[in-house]
């Protein structure tokens, strides 16, 4: 299975229709082998006009992790999608303007925050189980994980 993002109701190009109105704004579908779709999100129905970039699967399959931005909900950033209920939990961390990254054993997230601009970047880790975000480095952009195996 993997997770794409497709405009809703945008029926010349998507296959993505539904019967909720179309107010601005993406969604997060499940795609299966199979070419079987799920919506997992309802994102314009809350939060009209929503964007939303760099989405990661978790190593464990269970969650989405992307940015989420919004014009009316300023605080909004990068958010963790629960594939099963369908919650969605922001971490009201914003600026993030590049790929977000799981560690292997799906508990700690690394992702670089920024203004989009190379005068500003700074690599963070964000530690789930302990819900702390911290800075590892200034000047620096993200680029994965690395194991010793």
């Amino acid at each position: 299975e993997f997770a794409i993002s497709a405009v809703l109701n945008f029926d010349k190009y998507s296959n993505f229709a539904d019967d909720l109105p179309y107010l601005g704004g993406g969604e997060i579908f499940l795609v299966n082998a199979m070419g079987g779709i799920s919506r997992l999100t309802f994102l314009a129905t809350q939060y009209p006009n929503n964007y939303f970039s760099f989405l990661s699967w978790s190593p464990t399959e269970e969650y989405v992790a992307f940015d989420l931005q919004n014009i009316t909900q300023p605080n909004f950033g990068l958010s963790i999608l629960n594939i099963s209920t369908g919650e969605i939990v922001n971490y009201c961390i914003q600026d993030n303007w590049d790929y977000i990254y799981w560690s292997p054993d799906g508990k700690q997230i690394a992702f670089t925050r920024g203004n989009g601009f190379e005068s500003y970047k700074s690599a963070y880790i964000l530690d789930l189980e302990k819900n702390l975000a911290f800075k590892i480095a200034d000047d620096a952009t993200v680029a994965g994980w690395v194991t010793n195996q």
